[in-house]
This record gives C-alpha cells, sequence and structure tokens, in this order.
C-alpha cells in the first residue's frame, strides 16, 4: 500500500511538471514569437537589377527581417535612372508606385538610394501619402519633400569625405586624390557637400577649383592630403587644358594625356556614376577608395577600401524601423537618422596590391578574405591530418592490391574463355568480336581479312581517327562508361581503310572491373550496319515526305474554309439583292452592301497574305531598303490607323523627343505594324491600344512597340503566336497569317519581333532593328 502511494505522488508531481512545461511552450510560442503573419515589403532601388549590390542588399534584408521576428514577402522594383531624364524618370516611378499600390498593396515601401526615394516621393499617386515609406542609403535627402510627408522616415546616408580622403596616404601611398564631378544636380550637391567638409581642414588642400593643375600636383611632394575634380563630359574643365576639342571620341589624344595624369592619383568614389567606370578600369596600377558601399566586394571590383555604411548596414536599419511601422508605430514618430558607418577592406583587391595578412589596418571589416586565410593553423592542421589519412589508405591499398593478386590469374583465365565462346558465337557473320585491354584494342583476324588487311593492333586514339567527326564524341562517352564496367551500345561511322569512304558499324561492348573497382578490360562487338541506315533513311525520307502531304492538306483544309467563309457571305448577300421581285429598304441594302465589302477586304487580305507566304518561301518577295526617319513611318502608320480604330478604343502614339533613322523597306515594315495593330484591336473590347518607338541606351537598337489593354496570352499561348495559322480565339476573322508574316518580314529587315504578354492584362508586341549607321540625330535634354 505505501509502494502504491509513493507511485501516486510520482505520477502526480510529473503530470504537473508535464502541463507547466506545455504551458511555458505555449506562452514562448505566442509571446515570444510575434506577428507571424505574412507581410508585404515593396523595395525601390534607383539603378536596374543588374546593379550588383543590390543583391546583396536583399539579402541582407531578408536576413534582417528574420532577425526581427517577422514573415516577409519582398518585392524589388528598378527604377532604372540611368535610362530616362527626369520626367521619364518621374513617369517610371508613378507606373512603379500604381504596380506597388495595386498589386502588391504593401505593409512598407523601402526606397533605397537618392534618385528612388525623390521620384517616388514626388509621384501624385495615392500610395505615396498613403503607404508608410522608410528611405535608406540616401546621400541628399531633400528635408522639404520629406516634410510634406507624414507617412516617411528613413536614413539619411551620409557621406565622410574627409575620413575617406585621410585613408589614401596610408593604404595607397599618396594623398593626391580625385572624384568625379560634372554638372548633374547629384554633381552639384556631392561638389557642396566636398566644400563645406574640408573647409577649415589644414592638412586637405581643396583643389576643386583648379588653383593647381593635375601636373602640379602630381609633381609637387606636399605634406596636405589634395581633393581634384575629373570631368568626363568636359575634357577642358580638367587641369585647365584648352588645346583641341574638348571630347572624348573627337580628341582622344587629349583625353589620354589627361587620364595618364589622373592616374598617379587615387580615385574616391563620391557617388555612384556608370560612365565613370570607363576611366576607373584604365587605372590598372592604383587601388581605388569608396565612400559609399556601391560595387564594394563585388568580384572585379577595383575599390580596395573606405569608411561607409554598408549594404549590410543600410538593409538592417530599414528593416528595424519597418519592423517598428509593421508593430503599429507611425513613420511620423521615428526620427530620421544618419547611417551608422565602419572602415571596411576588400582582401581580393588587397591581393592585388601585394597587401599582405599583417599589412591590414585594425578596425577595419574585412570581406572577401577566406576561411582558409583567416585560420591559416588550423587549415595546416587539417592538412596534414588529411595526409595521415592518405598514407593509411595508401598502405590499406597496397594490402587490397596483394590480395587481388591472387585472383587475377583466374579472374583473366575466365574472361579469355568468355571471349572464345563469344568469337564462337559470331563466327561466319557479319558481325567481329574485340576486346581491349588498357588504350590498345584487337579485333579478330576475321575481321581484318574483311579489308584485306593483316590483323594488328590500334589503339584508341588511332581508333578516334578512324571515326567520322560527328561520331567521335559518341565513342568517347561510350569510352568513358566502359572504363566505369557499364555497357555501351550506339552506331558510329567509320573508315578503317583510310580511302575516305565512312561506313556505319554498330559497337556494343562491356567493361569488366576488379574487386576494388578498377577497370581491366573491355570486350564486345561491332557490326556493318549500312544496309539498316539506308533503309532507315529511306524510312526518315518516307516519312517528312508524309508530313510534307499533310501540311499541305492541312493548309489547303485551312484555305478552304476560310475562302468559302467570305465567299458564301458575298454570294448570298448578292444574291438578296439580285433577286427579282425582293424588296428592301435603303437601310437593309446598305447593310448588305457593307457586308459585301467587309467580306471583300477580309477575301483581298486572305489573298494577300497568301501572295506574301508563297514570295517569302520561293525567296521572290523583294524588298527596297533605304535609309528611313523612324519618326516619320510610325507616325504615318498611326494617322493612317486612327481611321480604323473603333471608337470604344483610346489610341495612342508615344515617342522621344529626337529622331534616328533605320535602312528598311518602309513599305514592308508598315504591313508588318499594322498586322500588328490589326491583332491588337481583334482582341481588344475596352481600355486603349498605344503605338510608339524608342531607341535603346547605348543608341544602336530601335524598338517599335504595339500595346494592348486586351485579353492578353498565357505562357503557352504566347509561344505559338507567331506559328502559322495559329489563333488564339477560332471565332475571330483571319487565318492565322498576319503575326507569321510580320516575323518573317521583320527577319528580311535584319531584325527580330518579340511579344510580352500576361493573361487578362493584355500584350506588348516589339519590333527592335538596328539604328542606321551615322544616321543617329543628336538628342535633346
Amino acid at each position: 500500500m505505501e509502494t502504491i502511494g509513493i507511485n501516486r505522488k510520482i505520477i502526480t508531481i510529473a503530470s504537473v511538471v508535464a502541463i507547466l512545461l506545455i504551458g511555458s511552450f505555449c506562452t514562448w510560442f505566442y509571446i515570444e514569437q510575434p506577428n507571424k503573419a505574412n507581410h508585404n515589403i515593396a523595395v525601390v532601388f534607383s539603378q536596374d537589377k543588374h546593379h550588383w549590390s543590390y543583391g546583396l542588399y536583399l539579402k541582407h534584408l531578408e536576413a534582417a527581417f528574420r532577425k526581427q521576428g517577422l514573415k516577409v514577402t519582398i518585392t524589388p522594383f528598378y527604377l532604372d535612372c540611368e535610362t530616362y531624364d527626369a520626367a521619364g524618370e518621374l513617369q517610371r516611378a508613378t507606373i512603379i508606385m500604381e504596380e506597388i499600390s495595386y498589386k502588391i498593396r504593401p505593409d512598407v515601401i523601402i526606397t533605397v538610394g537618392d534618385q528612388a526615394t525623390f521620384s517616388i516621393l514626388s509621384t501624385d499617386t495615392d500610395g505615396s501619402v498613403m503607404i508608410p515609406i522608410v528611405f535608406s542609403g540616401v546621400i541628399y535627402p531633400n528635408e522639404a519633400l520629406i516634410k510634406q510627408h507624414n507617412n516617411v522616415t528613413g536614413f539619411h546616408d551620409k557621406i565622410d569625405i574627409v575620413t575617406n580622403i585621410h585613408l589614401a596616404g596610408p593604404l595607397t601611398r599618396t594623398k593626391n586624390t580625385y572624384t568625379m564631378l560634372d554638372k548633374t544636380f547629384l554633381d552639384k550637391k556631392t561638389r557642396e557637400n566636398i566644400n563645406q567638409q574640408v573647409a577649415g581642414k589644414a592638412d586637405i588642400f581643396n583643389n576643386l577649383e583648379w588653383d593647381y593643375t593635375l601636373i602640379e600636383v602630381s609633381s609637387r611632394q606636399r605634406k596636405q592630403y589634395t581633393i581634384s575634380p575629373f570631368s568626363l563630359r568636359d575634357m577642358r574643365t580638367n587641369t585647365k587644358r584648352e588645346e583641341g576639342d574638348n571630347t572624348f571620341h573627337s580628341a582622344p589624344a587629349n583625353f589620354i594625356h589627361t587620364v595618364r595624369y589622373f592616374n598617379l592619383m587615387t580615385y574616391i568614389q563620391m557617388k555612384f556614376d556608370v560612365s565613370a567606370w570607363s576611366v576607373i578600369r584604365m587605372n590598372i596600377n592604383r587601388p581605388q577608395l569608396t565612400a559609399i558601399y556601391d560595387d564594394f566586394g563585388k568580384p572585379d571590383s577595383r575599390f580596395l577600401a573606405g569608411y561607409f555604411a554598408s549594404a549590410e548596414q543600410l538593409a538592417q536599419e530599414a528593416a528595424e524601423s519597418s519592423a517598428k511601422i509593421i508593430n503599429g508605430k507611425r513613420p511620423s514618430d521615428i526620427p530620421v537618422k544618419v547611417s551608422k558607418k565602419d572602415y571596411h577592406i576588400d582582401w581580393a583587391v588587397a591581393k592585388m596590391f601585394n597587401f599582405q595578412l599583417t599589412d591590414l589596418p585594425n578596425g577595419f571589416r574585412v570581406v572577401n578574405l577566406s576561411w582558409r586565410e583567416k585560420h591559416p593553423l588550423l587549415f595546416e592542421s587539417l592538412i596534414a591530418a588529411a595526409s595521415l589519412i592518405v598514407i593509411a589508405a595508401f598502405i590499406l591499398l597496397i594490402h587490397m592490391l596483394r590480395k587481388e593478386k591472387k585472383n587475377k590469374e583466374e579472374a583473366t583465365a575466365k574472361l579469355r574463355h568468355e571471349q572464345l565462346m563469344y568469337n564462337m558465337a559470331v563466327l561466319n557473320s557479319n558481325a567481329f568480336a574485340w576486346e581491349r585491354v588498357g588504350d590498345t584494342i584487337n579485333f579478330t583476324e576475321a575481321f581484318w581479312k574483311n579489308f584485306n588487311m593483316p590483323s594488328h593492333p590500334i589503339n584508341i586514339h588511332e581508333f578516334t581517327r578512324m571515326l567520322h567527326p560527328d561520331s567521335r564524341q559518341i565513342y568517347l562517352n561510350g569510352v568513358e562508361h566502359v572504363n566505369n564496367g557499364e555497357t555501351f551500345f550506339d552506331n558510329v561511322q567509320v573508315d578503317f581503310t583510310g580511302n575516305g569512304e565512312y561506313h556505319w558499324w554498330q559497337i556494343r561492348s562491356k567493361g569488366l572491373l576488379n574487386t576494388t573497382g578498377e577497370f581491366v578490360r573491355s570486350y564486345g562487338m561491332i557490326m556493318n550496319v549500312d544496309d539498316f541506315k539506308a533503309t532507315e533513311a529511306e524510312l526518315i525520307h518516307a516519312r517528312r515526305l508524309a508530313e510534307e502531304a499533310k501540311t499541305k492538306e492541312s493548309f489547303l483544309a485551312n484555305m478552304s474554309h476560310e475562302i468559302r467563309t467570305p465567299l458564301n457571305a458575298i454570294v448570298g448577300f448578292s444574291g438578296l439583292l439580285a433577286t427579282p421581285g425582293m424588296e428592301f429598304s435603303d437601310e437593309e441594302k446598305q447593310e448588305f452592301a457593307n457586308a459585301i465589302n467587309t467580306n471583300n477586304d477580309l477575301l483581298l487580305k486572305l489573298v494577300n497574305d497568301i501572295i506574301d507566304i508563297s514570295g517569302i518561301e520561293s525567296g521572290q518577295l523583294k524588298f527596297d531598303m533605304r535609309p528611313w526617319s523612324v519618326n516619320d513611318i510610325v507616325q504615318s502608320v498611326y494617322q493612317s490607323f486612327q481611321v480604323q480604330i473603333p471608337d470604344h478604343l483610346k489610341f495612342e502614339y508615344e515617342c522621344p523627343n529626337y529622331d534616328t533613322l533605320i535602312f528598311v523597306d518602309d513599305n514592308r515594315l508598315r504591313q508588318a505594324i499594322n498586322n500588328m495593330l490589326n491583332n491588337a484591336c481583334k482582341f481588344t473590347s475596352k481600355g486603349k491600344i498605344t503605338l510608339g518607338w524608342r531607341q535603346s541606351h547605348d543608341g544602336t537598337k530601335v524598338s517599335i512597340f504595339v500595346q494592348d489593354t486586351g485579353i492578353g496570352l498565357s505562357e503557352d499561348d504566347a509561344k505559338m503566336a507567331f506559328i502559322r495559322f495559329y489563333k488564339k480565339d477560332s471565332f475571330q476573322q483571319g487565318v492565322g497569317l498576319g503575326l507569321s508574316i510580320s516575323q518573317e518580314i521583320i527577319k528580311r529587315l535584319g531584325g527580330e519581333i518579340t511579344v510580352a504578354s500576361e493573361l487578362g492584362s493584355g500584350s506588348r508586341f516589339t519590333i527592335s532593328l538596328n539604328v542606321y549607321g551615322g544616321g543617329i540625330k543628336p538628342r535633346r535634354y
């Protein structure tokens, strides 16, 4: 009885402990794991999606949100500010904000960089004043614009120019520094910032106004640090050189002469400037510094070091403020702060300039430092341990080889017996046995007699040279399989006699391994299959003829159906009008006449399409190629097509404020554009159709596009859009030749046509053509 009482007490205590543990876990789960709902975060970057540092920023942003205990879905957007002027950038920002507001519906918008922040806040959209916005990496925040928004907070990435200038001496062995400055808004702000920060610094000489030329700066030994500007767009401002033209293209000698002096100085990146890279990459003998995080640590970077806020720091700050907003705090109650900065150094760049690990300064955060370099003693210990393991394995292998040697003679005898039996099986047939030991191949004597040649061994390399070039890789892949103990079976073309006549041979082989898995030899059969391959070729030819006949039959069936449809309408309505005794009102007669005209046009277009297809197939479609103005062609299509647009659709025209030339047949190009417009009209019941063109950023390509708000295409339909006779809607007029003809025309014009579409959201067909050499007219800014 006493034992039973003790057991009951133990069970009771255990139950109480279990309940307390379960309760503690539930409390931790609901209290320590707050806000496990999924939250949407939209991130708008200033540059394009190829900007290397943005991938790093997104990676750290995801990690920072996880650290905050938040489950988020991050959707990035790219303003691509280098592509647009001020108006275009604002228009692009507006499109992004509309997509964010109505599709993403985020809890917070994070803007990265000055351009993205300014443009997003400048848009006249509900989202810019309603959705909480956290800006990040903004060097020059527009305080007046920010104060107009109660939904905005963020971090001022105020660059420390003086500290980065002071890094030049100990790290690059020169106190003469320069940065890229021109006349843009960002350049002016950078110049103003430099003047403010170096003012009163006795050890820094401000050479922004070129009180000293580069020759004087590079040749004089000064105790002071110097900071000078470099202009890529205005050569004469650099060292105040006046001789010659001031552009790179017309005065390369002037440019190279100037850059030669700049290469004696240290470049400091104070703003991200794509155009600066052409000069920076010319300086391969001196490391560069950076005051911002952009491209630091990139595999091909030349930036050795800098004092700045890293992508990880900027992402962490943005995530912390976003978490406060998600948890209920208003953006207006979160003050704008200055981003925390650290010293950084890139070990990959440091090694390029012969730095040693002992040369790395204290207090720097080092990137691209491998585990081996970080822990050399531990690495050497692991190498020593691995060496001992290899030695032990080698000793074990010797023991296994000695054991294997005992069984080798029995295995060899068995293999020869199998080879003998195999030779007997194929004797007096069109098949011949062979074996390979190492790289040496031995065919039977009967095989060589087949070619009136004496029996002799050949090696793999000799046999490979006998193979047709198309068969060599097939055979080498087979050798690799056989060496692993697998089987190989395939047909190859071989010229055993060396007279240039290749014949088809079927090779079958099997590899044999020893008990340790090593290749011993292979054996197999080789059989002439010329007759089989000839029969196979005849069958393939017959099948191709059958497929061509089926295609022609399908073409005739389609044509028959499509021609009969308008002809039946024409004959029917014409018969009604010609029937004696039938009286129709004027409205009915007009309706009949309209139906006849419509079907006449349809029949005429069908005949023209068939003629075009025939001309393309036969190569008789003529093209009159000449230089043409893009704007003249596209605008003329727009003006002529306005009368064909249904009243319920808007028809818009978009073009840049400049023009350029392309080398095309204008009539054929107009035909292709009209086909795209007709296609857009068929599948757009409401909204608008936009015709326009634009030039690529590098000035080498022209894109002519037709965009609609119609039913759109699925991914599978988009792949079929340019296939002949393909129709998304079989009830629509036409035979599905228009886009196919357009594609062939554009190919003949040296371009390509593509489609981007989303089901239910419309389609965008784009023609891409080369700009005519020498025909680009200057842009107006």
